[in-house]
């Protein structure tokens, strides 16, 4: 009987030292995750007023490039992956802070305005080419997956 309780004891001990283990290197991420969320947005609704600004005076996006967005005032976060389509006057932004926790944000705009940034889901965020890794990608033309504005809510 004290051998099974002292086998139950040591099976109970290490079933919550990994759990507890789990959520300790969980933690932070959860912590900071809205922190860096709200960074991303604050990053995209700027991102979006150079976009427009640059349209403005250059009559399209076309050529714009990202020495031209910091001439208007937006430059990315070392730690954001921003892949941005442009087509003419529109354009859609996927942006990720790359950190554990950071969540894909997704933003529209052209002609008919600017949608809010909108929260993605995981799935949309690979399939739309939003990398991992820091840094800028601008691609010419929208994807495929641009076809109503903000439907991926989340």
């Amino acid at each position: 009987m004290r051998g099974r309780t002292a086998v139950l004891g040591l099976a109970l001990a290490v079933g919550v030292g990994t759990v507890v283990h789990t959520d300790l290197v969980s933690a932070p991420a959860a912590v900071f995750a809205p922190a860096y969320d709200a960074v991303t947005q604050a990053s995209l609704r700027n991102l979006a007023t150079a976009l427009q600004s640059y349209a403005l005076l250059e009559g399209d996006l076309d050529a714009v490039t990202t020495a031209e967005l910091a001439d208007w005032g937006w430059e990315p976060h070392g730690t954001s992956a921003v892949t941005l389509w442009v087509d003419g006057t529109d354009f859609l932004v996927v942006a990720e802070d790359v950190r554990p926790g950071g969540t894909a944000f997704q933003l529209e705009g052209g002609e008919q305005g600017i949608t809010a940034a909108h929260r993605l889901s995981r799935d949309l965020a690979a399939l739309t080419g939003a990398g991992v890794d820091p840094g800028v990608l601008i691609v010419r033309g929208l994807p495929a997956v641009a076809t109503g504005r903000g439907t991926d809510q989340a």
